[in-house]
This record gives C-alpha cells, sequence and structure tokens, in this order.
C-alpha cells in the first residue's frame, strides 16, 4: 500500500488526490472522519469498501451514499469509462491469479469504493488484492430482486430497437458487433464485458443482453452469493448485512467510521430501471466519449478512403 507520506506523489489517474487552488497543497479529503479513521484506514491508499451487492440491489443507491460521505467511488459507469481493458485481462482465462490481483491492486490503488457489476462478482480477488477492505450487502428477497432484474433486462432489449421496434439482439450482436469493433471500441468492450458478466448470473446466452433469463438459474446465483458471503466473512468483522437499502445513514456511517452527514437526504437511484438513462443520455460522459470514437474514427476511415482513391486515379492515369 502506498502511505500517507507518499500519497501527494499520486497523479495521471481520474481520480488522484485533488489540490487545493490556493494554497497547492493537497486537500485533506479526511475532514468528516472520525479520529481512528483518519489516522488508519484513510491513511491506506487502496479500496476500502466493496458493495457485494448483485446488480439491482440498490447498487446506485450505494454509489451514491458513498458519494454523499466523500468517497471516491467506481460504479459501473466507471468501469465503463476507464477499466474495461483491465476486467477484459482480468476475466481472460489465460491471465494468471499473481497478474489478476497486480491488475486490481494497480485499477483501484486510487479508489474508496466499488459498486456494481462485475465488482460484486469478485469480491473475494478485490479482498486479497486488499486485504483490509470490508464488505457490503443488501440481503434482498430473491423473487424481488429477480423481478427487478428481469425489468432492467428488458429495459436494455429496448435499446436496440429500429423505427420503434425491438430487434432480435442475435440479429444485432452479428452486425452490431464488428461495427462497434472498428467505430466505437467502448461499446465493443462493454459487450464482451458483459458476455463474461451474464454467465456467471444468467448461464450461457448466445446474446448480451440475454432474450429470456433463467430464472432458476439467476436465483440460484443470487442465493449463492449471499450465503457465500455470510459464510466467510461473517465472524470476521468485515461484512454488513443491510435487511433494508433504506437502513438509513447511521448504519453506513457507523460501519464506515464515519460522521452522519447534516442536510443530505438518503438518497434512492435507478428507480424503474432508468439506469441506462443515465448512462447513455445526452451529455453523459459514457456517451459524450462513444460520440468521439465514433467521429474519430469515421474521420480517420474517410481520410484513409480518400487517400486510397486518390492513389488509385494517380496509378490509373499514369498507366494511360
Amino acid at each position: 500500500f502506498t502511505t500517507c507520506e507518499n500519497a501527494n506523489n499520486v497523479s495521471g489517474h481520474p481520480h488522484s488526490l485533488e489540490r487545493d487552488d490556493k494554497s497547492g497543497k493537497r486537500a485533506d479529503p479526511t475532514t468528516h472522519l472520525k479520529p481512528v479513521l483518519r489516522n488508519s484506514l484513510w491513511c491506506i491508499m487502496g479500496l476500502k469498501f466493496i458493495y457485494a451487492g448483485f446488480s439491482k440491489t440498490g447498487t446506485k443507491t450505494i454509489a451514491a451514499i458513498f458519494r454523499s460521505l466523500d468517497f471516491i467511488v467506481h460504479d459501473y459507469e466507471e468501469t465503463a469509462l476507464y477499466n474495461l481493458d483491465a476486467w477484459l485481462e482480468f476475466f481472460d482465462p489465460t491471465t494468471s491469479p499473481k497478474r489478476k490481483t497486480e491488475i486490481l491492486q494497480i485499477t483501484f490503488e486510487n479508489v474508496d469504493v466499488v459498486t456494481d457489476a462485475p465488482h460484486f462478482l469478485c469480491w473475494q480477488e478485490l479482498m486479497e488484492a486488499f486485504p483490509d477492505a470490508k464488505c457490503i450487502v443488501w440481503n434482498r428477497d430473491a423473487d424481488s430482486w429477480f423481478k427487478s432484474y428481469q425489468n432492467q433486462n428488458e429495459s436494455n432489449l429496448d435499446l436496440v430497437t429500429v423505427l420503434g421496434k425491438r430487434i432480435s439482439p442475435k440479429l444485432a450482436q452479428h452486425f452490431a458487433l464488428p461495427f462497434t469493433w472498428l467505430f466505437c471500441p467502448t461499446l465493443y468492450k462493454m459487450t464482451i464485458l458483459w458476455k463474461y458478466i451474464e454467465v456467471l448470473i444468467n448461464g450461457y446466452c448466445e446474446s448480451t443482453p440475454p432474450v429470456t433469463l433463467d430464472r432458476s438459474n439467476c436465483i440460484r446465483n443470487y442465493k449463492q452469493h449471499v450465503c457465500f458471503l455470510k459464510k466467510e466473512l461473517s465472524d470476521t468483522g468485515k461484512l454488513l448485512v443491510l435487511e433494508d437499502i433504506n437502513c438509513g445513514w447511521e448504519v453506513i456511517c457507523d460501519f464506515c467510521g464515519v460522521d452522519v452527514p447534516v442536510g443530505i437526504d438518503w438518497p434512492h437511484k435507478n428507480k424503474n430501471a432508468k439506469l441506462y438513462e443515465e448512462l447513455f443520455g445526452a451529455g453523459s460522459k459514457l456517451s459524450m466519449k462513444m460520440k468521439n470514437e465514433i467521429i474519430k474514427r469515421l474521420v480517420y476511415v474517410s481520410v484513409c478512403l480518400t487517400l486510397i482513391s486518390v492513389l488509385i486515379w494517380i496509378i490509373i492515369l499514369q498507366r494511360f
């Protein structure tokens, strides 16, 4: 781990520690923390809390909670923006366990909290990379979770439409995937990453998102995930099991060792499966990144085609 003494030198990362504009010194991010935490946990660079709940168990709400507490959070949006290459290497079957640990340590050395996929699937590996980290999970009713997850999947399927009609993801994958590989690498990598994720939640599926979810597989994997978390961590003091996502500030703050915020409402995000509206909405970081990729590559292809056409024309003129 990097010590507090060396933390000032962290740079070049989207979440490097900020500096005060007036003094030029690094702003102290631990002002709101209890003295014990300020002197120990915060001084350790690296991951501190893992929200190990499945997607649709309040991941966006938890992300908003920790951001309100001034923690640096990586949710799925940050995965898509910054960490796709790292996760694709991590899930590659040829990557060694030692290398996987190195990938996680490098990726999250300047991050405090992770939520949503693929993080919850890899909580064990994350805790091996960051032994002082702790886990939080909401033990949501399995049937209620599956219904919510199914609604989210239906919402995802509605994204692939032409003239208002839904296109088969399998058909779209055959035609769109090569296009994204060439013109929008971020979307291409997101699709490949979700293939790994879907296998671990739903089981094998030919397309992403899957046309139909396997209810038995999903619920079995969900329950096994929560049970295994409890079995491994219940006696370690490193697991907080929430019986309700609206548990209130006191429960979270007490577990994390921070003061309860004053004047901040308890958040509730991604209601009614509106995740992709936030991710891909006009002006979002992710949509802007993909738009820029498409524009740059279209310009590049256009220039290449123009040069090839000019070269062919010159050759033709020389021959005749």
